[in-house]
């Protein structure tokens, strides 16, 4: 496998050319330096088979069986260094878009916990990708929507916010919503006077 990574990253073979039954395998394997096909690709500024390698990502998550899932994962090297990493050190915003995109597909991924100390630098290398990548990871409950019933009372002038600490005995719904909220919330307003 290693001389595979090899080949790809110096031009002498293709990813095209790779049975796509490898790569799931080769996107995986780390070298004895500790670095992996995707951190090699961008070191060496090999954008033509990273673009391959992201488009045979893609194409495998499509769920066709003759092309088996190649999970594209944020492996640090042994200096904790991601594919982002190297992005954003040396400013390769398409590669950086590109990886942020295919991250963002997988909500529940760990990744941010590897790259939160290049996250300024990841905005200001590629701001609207990065803002895509949170807003994928964003997970919003079904009943969310539902059971949101407006601004909160506010406790004090100067404060635009409050605490409202409640017992444990159970209160009656309408008490509580009278106690905490506004009887009419911002939502509400902008609907009535858009109705005018």
């Amino acid at each position: 496998m290693w001389r595979i990574i090899e080949m790809i990253v110096n031009n002498e073979t293709s990813i095209d050319d790779i049975d796509p039954t490898l790569l799931p395998e080769l996107s995986q394997v780390i070298l004895p330096d500790g670095q992996t096909l995707t951190n090699m690709l961008i070191k060496k500024r090999n954008m033509v088979q990273l673009e391959k390698l992201i488009s045979a990502v893609k194409v495998s998550r499509q769920g066709d069986p003759r092309h088996p899932l190649i999970p594209f994962e944020m492996i640090p090297d042994i200096n904790g260094i991601t594919p982002l990493h190297i992005c954003v050190d040396q400013h390769l915003t398409k590669a950086a878009e590109e990886i942020l995109d295919l991250l963002g597909d997988n909500s529940l991924g760990d990744h941010l916990s590897i790259i939160e100390d290049i996250l300024p630098d990841l905005v200001e290398t590629c701001p609207l990708a990065t803002s895509k990548y949170f807003q994928a990871r964003m997970i919003e409950c079904s009943w969310a929507p539902k059971h949101t019933k407006g601004n909160l009372k506010t406790a004090d002038e100067d404060v635009d916010f409050g605490v409202y600490s409640n017992p444990l005995i159970c209160m009656d719904q309408q008490e509580f919503d009278e106690v905490v909220f506004e009887k009419e919330g911002i939502i509400q307003e902008k609907l009535r006077s858009s109705q005018r």
